[in-house]
């Protein structure tokens, strides 16, 4: 029978130095009864740059400890043990710590998911590594006077060892060689826990063991953190799912992964596999072939982190595979489509592999869609017979029943311009460049035709070179299609350099591409070597029927190079051309022109999807005869006018012709730096946000080039940017309390400065009825501020994409979001709300180029912007099925699930949900933070169990801007837990629930005293039903009482509900502000 003491044992102790720095400088002890939290203190203050342990004996096994204290600090699992051989019940033992901890007295709670009896003892060290301690660890238990943890094997010289020892029953403890005793818990002879340390001078092989006074059940764990500044160990933290069979997607989550996967492994029981995602703190990864039941273990850099068990099950079942075009007994010649479906019972399907003849022909295809071209002109006329082979992750293969055609081609005779060689590359995204050898020594004379399709709207080629020096001049492009962030652009270079080895060809963009960069490469001989580019063509669509338009050569023979780019479906050369490449819906194709003049350049695509074509007209090389075009376009600006006076955003519109050819593109400039993309096609226009300059004279030009490099410019106009300012130069800081008078903040100048403002939900995301919502008119939205005189604002944050069963009525919709909906490697997941899933990998830049581009428009206008990090209240109030979440399972490709409702903000511990919101935190503050305007706001009224999250993220903002330029006041609304909680918590500044706030905002916490901005969103709902006077009387008793007051603007949505706002005719979304 166990019973419950309560005593608490204290020990002042002469700090120890170890030898390799590491000094233990306090510790105590609680046996704390039978209880699911207790608290203790150090008996001194703990000293800033430290580091803390907890170690932890619970009365029951399965228990799930957090662990927190009263500096704010974050704690870390390093080891747990549930400790079965204590029947009936069990134990679990576990070692918490906190790096680098703040100095000041420390109250350390421990709290336990079941109610059972809590002993646990605190240490505090000097001389551990301040972030990444961690090393190794090991567990065992047994029966026995002789407990031993096993053996780990140390990293890192200088670290130091916690041996933590448990028994059933009261013991007595001597501490194993070279250890020190530091705690007996309780006192012996009735001490059940045990906690011994040591320094290892050198890394190696150590266990930590005692002796007990007779044999007894006991459970032991060894944890090692290293000194001073120790290496980035790779840990794993969980595994989901944690078992399946060959190809099942498992995310790993963990730290010290590194940020890209580099040399760095993933083995399941030994067996390597393949990650398809890597950051530093999770790894999605397909079990792979072979793989076996056992440990999952990530090396990075040669150094293994702890393993984590993983089930392999048994894939018995092959896939089925089958021919779908062309059909039985078809008569073929030319290139043909060869298409198959496959599908796996139990799995997914890891290739399709086409064969003519038994021979393997083609590449492996890893998706959808199963279908490549066949050049029928290699094979012989007369029968032939089709097969696909389709393997799963479990190397079961299928094969598909035959399919016999007939081959009957013509003989034709060779053009004179040839097809020497190709070469076809794509990386995934995030990539700023590719490179890629031809297969073949090129020969000298010949010409290189390259085209690189990317994504991102803001980026562009930088270089595009060889090995051989060859020049590279832009033929069409850049080329953008459909309103994506897809962009190609096609360029040649003629009278290569030959010999030596095969040519590779390097292009490089002027940042990351958002999408998958491709590369394709073709080589040509018989092209006029001084000057071989005759016509270019270029034209975007959407349809089956593609066509880069009429295309008119002006000589003879010319070689005619068309490549096409779609989003979906396969796409097939157009009448009289051949098909060169073929990748995932893009098309290459070719055709020698015959007689000079119009061409038809065209192709079809099987999904009508979005495309865009190039079309490029070489001549050859016996043309001879007409003279270089020396002729460059005429440009003209026609909007704004010279000499205009303009504000906020405006429309640059340019004309552009050129005599004796196309026009290349158009490119605007002010003050002689390139703005926007290059434009490809008419109308040449383009939006220009006139808040990123700054007030005052301004000088346009636009520039015209065309296919043979010959460039025109605009005569130059002239405008004068004039922007609403506010007052002085715009809103100063970063803000911090005013010294002496808490209730207001400062800029650093001695001043005060009192916060008093507006918000409402769509001034950030756009937020309306329709799909995708309508944008709101963020600068007339900033003029409304500024003619009220408001200097402070809320940008929102709303969490869910599609909001159901709000007050205004229907279901929402909210875009953007900060994370990339890519759909995953096929682009065909679904998240519920309809649209691609999210990958909670990469980060939307978009999403956090609008948020900065807001901050800075408002702090130009003397506006402070609040920026808010989440939304709580949604995730309370209207979560439905098709919400379309984020973190929910099936919203993401990574495997992530926050369990539903709340979830993602009422955790205890770190957890896969957090590791992604802190990384996104992060990149929210990389963004902003040079700023002076910003304030932080956690979230929009958080569930009231979201305590532990709460100050997880206002201590993260803390710790991670410590390291930037700037540091900016962080701040806790009202959560559903009364204002107490507030102002004893570590924020900076507070919006509490009462109406008319206190007069102190005075706390246990860190400030202590909090400056108080006054929301009617959280203390005066329903403020539209009471009088204008009665809304004035709020504003006025709230100042008097030194409180700073904002307005939750109801009038600005269409809400009809409670009659907040009848009048649709103000809605912000429609730009109608009054």
């Amino acid at each position: 029978m166990k019973k419950a003491f309560l005593l608490v044992f204290l020990f002042v102790v002469l700090p120890r130095v170890a030898d390799a720095g590491v000094t233990l400088v306090q510790h105590v002890s609680k046996d704390a009864g039978t209880t699911t939290s207790s608290s203790l203190s150090f008996v001194s203050n703990n000293t800033q740059g430290n580091w803390l342990a907890v170690c932890i004996r619970a009365g029951q096994s399965g228990e799930a400890f957090s662990v927190s204290d009263s500096l704010g600090n974050v704690y870390r699992r390093a080891a747990q043990l549930d400790v079965t051989v204590d029947t009936p019940n069990g134990d679990t033992l576990a070692v918490f710590y906190a790096e680098n901890v703040k100095g000041g007295p420390n109250t350390i709670t421990v709290s336990e998911s079941i109610l059972a009896t809590l002993r646990f003892a605190i240490l505090e060290y000097s001389g551990v590594a301040t972030a990444n301690s961690y090393d190794v660890s090991a567990s065992a238990q047994g029966t026995s006077a002789t407990p031993n943890s096993g053996n780990a094997t140390t990293t890192s010289n200088g670290d130091l060892l916690l041996g933590v020892i448990a028994t059933a029953n009261p013991a007595t403890f001597t501490n194993g060689a070279s250890f020190i005793a530091e705690e007996r818990v309780p006192a012996e002879p009735s001490s059940k826990l045990f906690v011994e340390d040591r320094v290892q001078t050198s890394t190696g092989t150590i266990s930590a063991s005692v002796s007990l006074g007779s044999s007894d059940q006991w459970g032991a764990l060894l944890a090692s953190f290293k000194a001073g500044a120790g290496a980035a160990l790779p840990s794993i933290t969980s595994l989901s799912p944690t078992s399946g069979m060959a190809g099942t997607p498992v995310t790993i989550s963990g730290a010290n992964f590194g940020t890209t996967q580099g040399t760095s492994t993933v083995k399941f029981n030994g067996t390597a596999g393949t990650p398809t995602s890597w950051s530093a703190t999770s790894i999605a990864v397909p079990v792979p072939s072979g793989a076996t039941t056992g440990s999952v273990v990530v090396t990075v850099g040669g150094t293994a982190s702890n393993s984590a068990s993983f089930t392999v099950t048994k894939d018995t079942t092959p896939p089925v595979v089958t021919i779908t075009a062309p059909s039985n007994n078809a008569t073929v010649s030319g290139t043909i489509t060869l298409a198959a479906t496959a599908t796996d019972s139990d799995s997914a399907v890891s290739f399709v592999q086409f064969q003519v003849d038994g021979a393997n022909v083609g590449a492996k295809l890893a998706s959808t869609p199963y279908s490549i071209l066949l050049d029928t002109t290699a094979l012989s006329n007369g029968s032939h017979t089709l097969t696909a082979v389709a393997q799963d992750p479990s190397a079961n293969s299928g094969m598909s029943s035959p399919v016999p055609i007939t081959v009957s081609n013509t003989a034709t005779s060779s053009s004179t311009i040839t097809l020497v060689q190709q070469a076809e590359l794509f990386v995934s995204s995030g990539a700023r460049s590719v490179s890629q050898s031809f297969p073949q020594v090129s020969t000298a004379g010949n010409l290189i035709v390259t085209t690189v399709k990317w994504g991102g709207q803001n980026l562009s080629v930088v270089s595009v070179t060889d090995d051989k020096g060859d020049v590279y001049q832009s033929a069409a492009g850049p080329t953008n299609w459909s309103g994506t962030a897809k962009w190609a652009q096609t360029f040649f270079a003629n009278n290569i350099a030959g010999g030596g080895v095969p040519i590779t060809i390097t292009v490089k963009l002027d940042g990351a591409s958002t999408g998958n960069l491709h590369l394709y490469q073709f080589e040509y001989s018989g092209v006029d070597v001084a000057s071989p580019l005759d016509t270019v063509g270029a034209a975007t669509g959407t349809g089956t029927n593609i066509s880069a338009g009429p295309l008119t050569t002006r000589y003879a023979n010319d070689l005619i190079h068309a490549v096409t780019f779609t989003d979906t479906g396969t796409t097939m050369p157009g009448a009289g051309f051949q098909a060169l490449a073929t990748y995932s819906g893009n098309l290459v194709e070719n055709e020698t022109a015959g007689a000079a003049g119009t061409h038809g350049v065209t192709a079809t695509n099987s999904g009508g999807a979005n495309w865009f074509m190039h079309a490029i007209a070489f001549k050859a090389a016996s043309t001879g005869g007409t003279p270089t075009d020396n002729t460059p376009p005429v440009v003209s600006i026609t909007a704004p006018a010279n000499g205009a006076t303009v504000s906020g955003t405006i429309t640059l519109t340019a004309t552009a012709t050129d005599p004796d050819s196309a026009v290349s593109f158009v490119q605007f400039q002010v003050d002689g730096i390139n703005t926007g993309p290059q434009l490809t096609t008419t109308p040449y226009s383009l939006s220009f946000d006139t808040t990123t300059v700054a007030n005052g004279s301004h000088t346009l030009t636009a520039l015209g080039q065309d296919p043979s490099g010959n460039q025109g410019t605009s005569a130059a106009v002239t405008i004068t940017v004039s922007n609403s300012t506010g007052t002085g130069t715009g809103a100063t800081g970063p803000l911090r309390p005013l010294a002496g008078n808490a209730h207001y903040f400062t800029d650093g100048s001695g001043k005060a400065i009192l916060l008093s403002g507006s918000q409402t939900w769509n001034d950030f995301q756009d937020t309306s009825t329709s799909t995708p919502p309508t944008a709101v008119d963020f600068t007339a939205y900033v003029n409304f501020l500024n003619s009220h005189g408001h200097n402070v604002t809320i940008l929102w944050k709303k969490d869910l994409p599609t909001y159901c069963n709000w007050g205004a009525g229907g279901t929402w919709h909210m875009a953007p979001f900060p994370w990339k909906r890519t759909g995953g490697n096929s682009g065909t997941q679904v998240a519920s709300d309809g649209l691609p899933a999210f990958d909670l990998m990469q980060l939307d830049q978009t999403y956090f180029d609008r948020l900065r581009a807001r901050v800075i428009q408002l702090q130009r206008n003397g506006i402070y912007a609040i920026v808010e990090l989440f939304d709580g209240l949604g995730l309370a109030n209207n979560r439905c099925s098709n919400d379309g979440y984020p973190f929910t399972a099936g919203n993401n490709v990574n495997g992530v699930d926050d369990g539903g409702g709340t979830n993602s903000m009422t955790m205890s511990s770190p957890n896969a949900v957090t590791n992604i919101q802190d990384a996104y935190v992060q990149k929210v503050i990389d963004t902003v933070n040079d700023q002076p305007n910003v304030l932080w706001e956690v979230s929009e009224e958080a569930p009231s169990s979201s305590g532990w999250w709460q100050g997880h993220m206002i201590n993260l903002i803390h710790t991670y801007e410590t390291g930037k330029p700037l540091q900016h006041p962080v701040g806790l609304p009202w959560y559903n837990n009364g204002d107490t909680v507030l102002y004893n918590a570590n924020a900076d500044w507070v919006a509490p629930s009462a109406r008319i706030s206190p007069t102190s905002s005075c706390g246990s916490g860190t400030p202590q005293c909090k400056v108080n901005i006054n929301d009617s969103d959280h203390s005066y709902y329903g403020m539209w039903n009471d009088s204008a006077q009665t809304n004035r009387n709020y504003v006025w008793e709230n100042f008097g009482n030194g409180n700073q007051v904002m307005f939750m603007d109801p009038y600005l949505i269409y809400w009809s509900s409670g009659n907040r706002n009848l009048c649709q005719t103000q809605d912000l979304i429609r730009g109608g502000i009054t």
